[in-house]
């Protein structure tokens, strides 16, 4: 009878204990759609590859950057469709991804959605993408397949050319650096809505590098306003009209070189640390020559 008190006595604990565990973990738990299904953003995001390849470099002294071959573009980054207010949804079905599928449209992803991180497998940040996102990507008719789902990011890639919209406001890229709004409002201008824009910080410099740009459509394409999916980025705020994870407080760096030259394979970065050593180099050979050619002459005076 006694056992059978302390029992009862302690169970009440016991359930409290477990409840209690329960709320805190659902607590930190992100809200995720209920199906694959129930979405309504895609957020179309590019990436600037100096920035990328610079904090890859930095990551893993054993790290190499494959560069596009046009050093003046950003790049694809991903589609990822995302229910307003949640994180997701994810991997939705079980249709893995096939390379051979893609392989009419290959050499232009190999430009314009190119793996960075060069001593990773080829294919495995299409595959990652594909089987992350582009699984829930394909209940729209024009995204229901591998070569549909990344040749419309390729034709966004061109019709959302952040390039030009950065230099419409005569951004390019400078160590100098400029402020978040003048960057944002200049991808905002072009569009006609609410970008998100990203940074890193490098862990050397401590600089806020600009690193990714998204725009937010929605299931007919249009493009719409970003707040409603800026919880899909952890760190994301908004600041008056900028969504954004970059420094509010000092200039963001737009770089125009990777600081480390170390793992560039081609085809490669132009580094302005090369061109200058280049006609460095160029100068003084000159020089030499032309000390020798002077010599010679001298010689050639004094003997006759």
């Amino acid at each position: 009878m006694l056992c059978r008190c302390l029992f009862m006595r302690q169970w009440p604990v016991t359930i409290s204990v477990a409840s209690l565990i329960f709320v805190l973990l659902n607590f930190k738990m992100d809200p995720k759609p209920s199906n694959s299904t129930d979405w309504d953003v895609i957020v179309f995001t590019q990436r600037w590859p100096v920035t990328i390849c610079s904090q890859w470099l930095k990551a893993n002294i054993n790290n190499s950057c494959l560069m596009p071959t046009d050093n003046s573009i950003w790049t694809v980054h991903g589609i990822w469709p995302t229910k307003s207010g949640t994180r997701g949804p994810w991997n939705c079905n079980k249709i893995h991804f096939n390379e051979s599928s893609i392989s009419e449209i290959e050499s232009d992803l190999k430009k314009y959605w190119i793996n960075i991180e060069n001593n990773t497998k080829p294919t495995s940040f299409w595959e990652h993408e594909w089987d992350k996102h582009g699984t829930c990507a394909m209940i729209l008719p024009a995204l229901n397949t591998e070569l549909n789902f990344f040749r419309k990011g390729l034709e966004w890639n061109k019709a959302f050319n952040l390039r030009e919209m950065l230099l419409s406001r005569s951004i390019m890229p400078s160590s100098s650096g400029y402020t978040i709004e003048r960057i944002y409002n200049s991808v905002r201008n072009a569009i006609n809505h609410n970008p998100i824009m990203q940074c890193v910080v490098d862990k050397d410099t401590k600089e806020s590098l600009l690193s990714e740009i998204q725009i937010c459509l929605d299931r007919s394409f249009n493009v719409i306003d970003c707040d409603p999916v800026k919880g899909f980025f952890e760190n994301v705020i908004q600041a008056g009209n900028v969504l954004t994870d970059c420094s509010l407080k000092k200039v963001v760096v737009y770089p125009s070189h990777t600081s480390l030259t170390d793992g560039l394979t081609e085809p490669d970065v132009i580094l302005e640390t090369n061109i200058q050593s280049t006609l460095d180099a160029l100068l003084e050979s000159r020089n030499y020559w032309i000390t020798i050619y002077k010599t010679i002459k001298f010689l050639i005076w004094a003997t006759i």
